[in-house]
């Protein structure tokens, strides 16, 4: 259909003729033409929104009363040192040797802050605490573990702090019980710390003496080896001389080697570039022969001459004489030059080639005389090597012992005097009394509560409405197919609506007339989309419309799916009533005393009549002569089809009728359906295509509200548009 009934268009055809054009095209754009319309939302689903706020408030209320009490938050810093500051010399046992280490020593400590002994001994020494964190009835037991799941302690990242910290509903006491906490846990971790000291020290003195012993008699072995050797001391930080001198001659060795590798490698290269005359050698004698000083000097005299010569041509004729004498020259120069060059190249190739070949000679000789030298140096220091190895061995176990013994003396030290020295803890920041809570707050928790009902109260009705798959206006089902709409019809529920719908069946019969003078329109096939779309209501009202508008008539009911009882409501007899399109159908197409006339509300109409338990009409070829013989005593012949997707012979009745009308359920038809429809129809290729949209709900659709606003009361109903209404007068 070209246009909307408000627009009293006909039907898409030719202006003159009896054959209309081929049906547009359906276009399918993907877009539903959904608008968000809050307001309208609202209106529609107000007894949802009022229930979704209405349960988030009351949903909401208690939570902020018992969840919104003020949270305050009592903190301390501790301080935690990659190493352990001493009086003494340092001890390895209490430094951090990497940062893993460090990470875990701290985790360690973070775990032990909140120990139950820690805690237990922190409110035993401050009873007054303790009786304000207890609860009554309740247990010290209980009490203490509580406070372990209360306590916040937690490593800052990329520093060296802890903070220990406690919430609560009141801000009194807090900071006294952290700090009661800290001081308890760093007096417990320098006990940690020191550990057993008396027993530990007596324990180091015995085995001061035993190391003194072994190393004594480490010494004087290693003394009656120097004797045997005939040395006097032996070095334990240096290697064996002998074994020095082996390793400087085998690195010797290995260096020329690798020296000797790498000129035959190179000579190698240069004998294969000399051979063809390309490649290393080539590039390096020409390096050479651009930096030769005669070469330069040549050029230099060549280039002078050749440029007097270039001055003389420029003035010359093409065959002046003068000129092609001067040219020669010019190509005797150049030639003289490259001759010169090759003649350097050649003379440096084979000087670089003889150069190569006297290092390798070189190199072979020095690498044989140092092999010898080598194994000479291995069969001196063969017998040397076992006596001295020992003697090494205890120097090194001496000294090894002396360190230990060192170590022994410092951790003697260290338990003596260092059991006051600060550790690697110390508090940074004391806890104090906070004034201001972290989190919570009725007031402000219920505002979150009530901001939320409100906006879920709008956004789910407007979201139900956006995201409905169904078709409600007009508008959305042009958008959806891409076509305009014959025009839409109200769903009746009252007198007013009942009257509104008959002026919207008059604008349709005027623009099926208009389509019928002007293209000669007279088979109209209405079929819907789904069952129950009111195609038999819309069917025998717009029949009765032309027939009061002077248009001749008839409801046609193809529909053996489902027959309407209205076909053949006050038909008379039983027999009467079975008759109809089938019966025509099955006597050879004689239609005569078939046809039931108009009545009351009813037009001329022809029901289907008898399909003998059929869902279908009979097969035959009588059919398209049928309905000729209609149109030629009806000016118009409405008939009325089961849905295109469940009779086929919808589709059949589609090819021999003028023009096609799809009738759309709103708020019944998915937008998916429409279009499946659509497309089908297009492949059936009808002449003419409408769509025409029935039960609207006004609510749902603001044009027909409006028009059916002013069918009321016979004034047009001005917009409003909030502030721009003001700002438009």
């Amino acid at each position: 259909m070209a246009s909307s009934v408000t627009t009293s268009s006909a039907l898409p055809g030719s202006s003159s003729g009896k054959t209309p054009p081929p049906a547009p095209t359906p276009v399918e754009t993907g877009n539903n033409g959904r608008r968000l319309t809050p307001a309208a939302s609202l209106r529609r689903h107000l007894v949802l929104a009022m229930g979704i706020a209405l349960a988030i408030w009351m949903i909401g209320a208690p939570i902020a009363w018992f969840f919104g009490q003020k949270i305050y938050l009592s903190e301390a810093v501790i301080f935690v040192s990659p190493r352990f500051l001493k009086n003494l010399e340092s001890d390895l046992e209490q430094e951090m040797q990497s940062n893993s280490q460090y990470r875990e020593f701290v985790q360690q400590q973070v775990k032990s802050v909140a120990r139950y002994d820690i805690l237990a001994e922190a409110l035993r020494k401050n009873p007054r605490l303790m009786e304000w964190w207890r609860h009554n009835r309740e247990s010290d037991q209980h009490a203490i573990e509580r406070l372990q799941g209360s306590l916040l302690v937690k490593a800052v990242p990329d520093t060296y702090q802890i903070t220990i910290g406690l919430e609560d509903h009141q801000p009194e006491n807090l900071a006294e019980m952290v700090n009661a906490v800290i001081d308890e846990f760093l007096h417990r971790d320098k006990q940690d710390e020191l550990y057993g000291k008396d027993q530990r020290i007596v324990e180091l003195r015995k085995e001061a003496v035993r190391l003194n012993q072994e190393v004594t008699s480490l010494i004087d072995r290693r003394t009656q080896i120097a004797e045997e050797l005939g040395v006097t001391t032996f070095n334990e930080g240096l290697i064996n001389p002998y074994d020095r001198l082996l390793i400087d001659g085998q690195e010797a060795l290995a260096e020329v080697r690798r020296r000797r590798i790498e000129r035959e490698s190179e000579l190698a290269s240069i004998d294969n570039s000399q051979r063809s005359r390309q490649g290393t050698l080539r590039e390096l004698a020409r390096d050479q022969a651009v930096r030769d000083q005669g070469l330069i000097s040549l050029k230099a005299n060549l280039n002078v001459r050749r440029s007097e010569l270039m001055a003389r041509v420029s003035g010359l004729g093409p065959s002046h004489p003068g000129r092609l004498a001067a040219e020669n020259e010019i190509s005797e120069i150049d030639i003289e030059i490259e001759r010169q060059m090759a003649r350097l190249i050649e003379s440096y190739s084979a000087m670089l080639v003889e150069q190569r070949r006297s290092t390798v000679d070189q190199l072979r000789r020095s690498e044989a005389e140092m092999e010898r030298t080598v194994q000479v140096q291995a069969d001196k220091a063969r017998w040397f090597t076992m006596n001295y190895q020992e003697a090494l061995s205890h120097g090194v176990e001496v000294e090894r012992l002396r360190k230990r013994l060192g170590a022994v003396d410092d951790r003697i030290n260290f338990l003596s005097l260092e059991a006051n020295a600060p550790g690697f803890m110390r508090v940074f920041a004391n806890a104090r009394r906070p004034e201001t809570p972290i989190r919570g707050g009725r007031e402000r928790l219920a505002l979150l509560f009530l901001g939320a009902g409100l906006v879920l109260a709008i956004a789910i009705p407007v979201a139900a409405d956006y995201l409905d798959p169904r078709v409600h206006t007009a508008t959305e089902l042009e958008e959806s197919l891409g076509l305009p709409t014959i025009g839409s019809l109200v769903r009746i529920a009252d007198p007013i609506t009942r009257n509104f719908a008959r002026d919207q069946r008059w604008r349709i019969a005027g623009a099926l007339d208009r389509a019928h003078r002007t293209s000669d329109t007279r088979i109209i096939l209405l079929t819907s989309a789904e069952p129950g779309a009111g195609t038999s209501t819309l069917t025998l009202g717009l029949a009765r419309t032309l027939v009061e508008r002077g248009i001749s008539a008839i409801a046609l009911e193809a529909n053996a799916f489902k027959p309407d009882k209205r076909y053949v409501d006050g038909a008379g007899s039983d027999s009467v009533q079975r008759e109809g399109l089938a019966t025509i159908l099955q006597n050879g197409g004689r239609i005569n005393g078939q046809i039931l006339p108009a009545k009351g509300a009813l037009p001329d109409r022809l029901p289907v009549g008898e399909t003998n338990g059929t869902s279908h009409l009979p097969s035959g070829t009588d059919l398209s002569r049928v309905l000729r013989l209609l149109a030629s005593r009806y000016n118009m012949v409405l008939i009325d089809a089961p849905p295109l997707s469940l009779s086929p012979d919808t589709e059949m009745l589609a090819t021999l009728a003028d023009a096609v009308i799809l009738v759309v359920a709103a708020s019944s038809t998915c937008f998916d359906e429409v279009r499946q429809l659509a497309r089908h129809l297009e492949r059936l290729n009808p002449s003419t295509i409408g769509v025409l949209l029935n039960r609207v709900d006004p609510r749902r659709d603001p044009r027909t509200a409006s028009l059916l606003a002013e069918h009321r009361t016979g004034s047009q109903a001005r917009p409003t548009h909030g502030l721009l209404s003001w700002l438009w007068n």
